[in-house]
């Protein structure tokens, strides 16, 4: 009896932790972009970000570390230890603070002062609350107005 007991337990285990692994990457689009300050080296943006959860499952994210790239220069990057939900099959806003370096940012903003978008890419990992999988590393590209 023993002996099928642990058998069950470790088949409902196996399946369990099989279910964790096999997480889809959450979408993660840059959707606003915003200049709050900064000094003679650094600015001071926030991101707007739209996440979509393809999962059938919710995800707690604990925090989120990222690096933000426009028209394929590194920008900025920061961690977020704010930690959210994405619901399951839905999707959320939230939004990041991020430090850029303003020589790198002032360069793409001028190649870029009369166009409506500029092309973006965003990589980083989320970090998981919860489950056998603790990070989903993530990558999203598209364009972003620039305000």
């Amino acid at each position: 009896m023993r002996k099928v007991l642990l058998l069950l337990a470790i088949g409902v285990f196996t399946a369990g932790c099989t279910s964790l692994t096999k997480l889809k990457t959450p979408d993660l689009k840059v959707v606003g972009v915003s200049f709050l300050g900064g000094d003679g080296h650094h600015q001071q943006l926030q991101l707007l970000i739209n996440v979509h959860n393809p999962n059938d499952k919710q995800i707690a994210v604990k925090a989120i570390d990222y690096q933000l790239s426009l028209a394929g220069t590194h920008v900025a990057e920061g961690s977020s230890a704010e930690p959210f939900t994405l619901p399951a099959l839905g999707q959320t806003q939230f939004r990041l603070n991020a430090n850029a370096d303003l020589d790198s940012l002032i360069k793409v903003v001028g190649a870029h002062l009369n166009d409506p978008t500029v092309d973006y890419q965003a990589t980083g990992v989320l970090h998981l609350a919860e489950g056998v999988l603790r990070e989903i590393p993530f990558k999203g590209h598209g364009q972003v107005p620039l305000r």
